[in-house]
């Protein structure tokens, strides 16, 4: 299953969550547009489309695991979709 979850129709980015990686090749690229975003329901990750037409694995700005034991951080977990989608 693929979800637009926020469509930006001024400069065509889309953010889009989908199952599987494998879904992102069935993304339609000729309405998509370079630094459209898309999370990955199965992997826990991000992608964003590159320049080229590519999808990149982003990084998690957190540079860690929520999921770490003995974190005392009272700090919420981040959220690595950027503020502006609807929640």
């Amino acid at each position: 299953m693929i979800a637009v979850v926020k469509n930006e129709q001024q400069i065509g980015i889309k953010r889009y969550v989908c199952d599987k990686s494998d879904e992102l090749s069935k993304i339609d690229l000729r309405t998509t547009r370079m630094g459209s975003t898309c999370f990955i329901i199965e992997e826990d990750a991000n992608y964003i489309l590159n320049g080229e037409g590519k999808w990149i694995a982003v990084k998690n700005a957190e540079g860690g695991s929520s999921s770490e034991s003995g974190n005392n951080s009272n700090e919420e977990p981040g959220d690595t979709i950027p503020s502006d989608t609807p929640q």
